[in-house]
């Protein structure tokens, strides 16, 4: 297996911040990393570290406190709605995520 180019490498580890911004957990980037690029899962998880960090760099420390309370009320009313339509497997489904 040839070594990734630079250009290569940084399009992967924006892809992995990318799909970590989008909520996905990080067993399941690597996972989706390795099969897409056809490398290992410890590369994977290179990849994915490093999307970590850039993710992080990407968002003031100001605006992480307010995204993570806003998702969090978010998820509360998701849980709220589904409780009251009577939907409990749905409820607890979203408990689990938090």
């Amino acid at each position: 297996m040839a070594r990734s180019t630079k250009e290569e490498y940084e399009q992967r580890c924006e892809e992995a911040a990318d799909l970590l911004a989008e909520g996905f957990p990080g067993r399941v980037v690597v996972n989706r990393l390795a099969e897409k690029f056809a490398v290992t899962p410890q590369q994977a998880r290179t990849y994915v570290r490093e999307g970590e960090r850039l993710a992080k760099e990407a968002v003031p420390v100001h605006d992480r406190a307010f995204l993570f309370a806003q998702t969090f009320a978010g998820l509360q009313a998701d849980r709220i709605d589904a409780r009251d339509a009577g939907n409990i497997n749905r409820s607890e489904e979203h408990t689990s995520e938090l």
